[in-house]
């Protein structure tokens, strides 16, 4: 008789389950080309196909005179946000970038390098409250002007790895 109960939750369990992709068929999507210039950066990003491409909650900021111009990417747990620094830069290098950006984060709890290139890093934190969380930064230099990927805002969930690898990928790719 127990048996025949549970009959119904397994098949339910089982259609649910057919149709989740795990990290990893989330992070391997056919990437797509999406022009970002419309909204004020003027470069072309890898994204998966059919991602929605957005101005940031942020959108544009200004501080002290500096406008910093915020677009968001996002299909599934392909969240990225690609920032653009309208102002001239002084003979600094993607590098300087990085080392500047990795200076100001690692005294996050748990902080620790993943991997590490010249424009950019992956990075894990891990913080009592929210638990472990992957994250990237990756630098490039348009037009004499920084812009900056990074991991979007996930409101449901934490990045895993793979995630976090795949964006990174596709912002490499970013022309």
């Amino acid at each position: 008789m127990h048996k025949i109960r549970l009959l119904p939750f397994l098949m339910a369990f089982v259609v649910l389950a057919m149709g989740h992709k795990t990290p990893k068929e989330e992070a391997q999507q056919d990437l797509h080309s999406y022009d970002i210039s419309s909204y004020g950066v003027p470069i072309t990003v890898m994204a998966p196909e059919g991602a929605e491409v957005s101005k940031s909650e942020l959108g544009s900021m200004e501080f002290e005179g500096i406008k910093v111009i915020s677009v968001d990417i996002e299909k599934d747990m392909f969240i990225m946000n690609v920032s653009l620094t309208d102002v001239e830069l002084e003979g600094e290098t993607v590098s300087d970038l990085s080392e500047f950006y990795l200076e100001t984060i690692s005294e996050e709890p748990g902080f620790e390098i993943i991997s590490q290139e010249d424009a950019g890093f992956i990075y894990k934190t891990e913080d009592p409250d929210i638990g472990l969380d992957y994250s990237f930064a990756y630098f490039m230099i348009k037009n004499n002007k920084e812009v900056y990927f990074t991991a979007g805002l996930s409101l449901f969930d934490n990045f895993k790895l793979e995630h976090v690898e795949a964006m990174f990928a596709a912002a490499k790719q970013a022309k």
